[in-house]
């Protein structure tokens, strides 16, 4: 057991010296580092578009048909959320201190119909997130410089019977944030994760043994 586990030690530090060489050859060269990009499915390819589809939607008037040319309709466009008029009651009554008497008329009058309120709610966007600085660093997680960038939104439409009756927009136009992630211990966190991993195995032998 004891042969095995140092053997299993041996070959992840082999494995991290590996990694380390790698790293001092990348240097300082920030190119190769990850990026991700993550987009909500949806027509608007922007902030703006989003906006003014959801400005487009008449209160009274805009139907559940018309809503897919605002591109905001369920079963055609993704990502679209069925609401149910319960789902309506938590979401403006989310606590004992508001009432009924309180909300809009409109939702008021919504959501004593029950079945025949109902809401679709969307939430478009795109965001890119890139990992910069120095490659040596950043592999060994000593140092991370992350920039994520683009735009969110989110569009409620609460429809009586067919037509939409109250709406609500929420939104980030420009998302431009950074994060800074500072490990001093860098690869020597994982390295302790390794023994500490090997001493659990060791541990767990020696009480199936007894």
């Amino acid at each position: 057991m004891g042969k095995r586990v140092s053997g299993h030690v041996l070959r992840s530090v082999g494995r991290l010296a590996f990694v380390i060489g790698l790293a001092l050859a990348l240097g300082a060269c920030s190119g190769l580092l990850p990026r991700a990009t993550a987009v909500k499915q949806s027509p608007f390819e922007s902030y703006k578009q989003a906006r003014d589809a959801f400005d487009s939607v008449v209160l009274g008037q805009t139907t559940q048909r018309e809503l897919v040319r605002a591109g905001y309709a369920e079963g055609v466009v993704p990502n679209i959320r069925v609401l149910t008029y319960l789902d309506i009651i938590e979401i403006f009554l989310p606590q004992q201190s508001f009432q009924m008497k309180d909300l809009d008329p409109v939702l008021q009058e919504c959501i004593k119909a029950q079945v025949r309120c109902r809401a679709l709610e969307a939430r478009p966007g795109s965001t890119n997130a890139r990992r910069y600085g120095n490659a040596f660093l950043d592999v060994f997680n000593f140092k991370r410089n992350t920039q994520e960038t683009g735009w969110s939104a989110a569009a409620l439409f609460i429809l009586l019977d067919d037509t939409v009756v109250y709406k609500l927009w929420s939104g980030t136009p420009k998302i431009d944030e950074t994060r800074l992630a500072v490990n001093p211990l860098g690869p020597l966190q994982d390295l302790g994760n390794i023994f500490n991993s090997a001493a659990g195995g060791v541990a767990s032998g020696l009480t199936s043994n007894n």
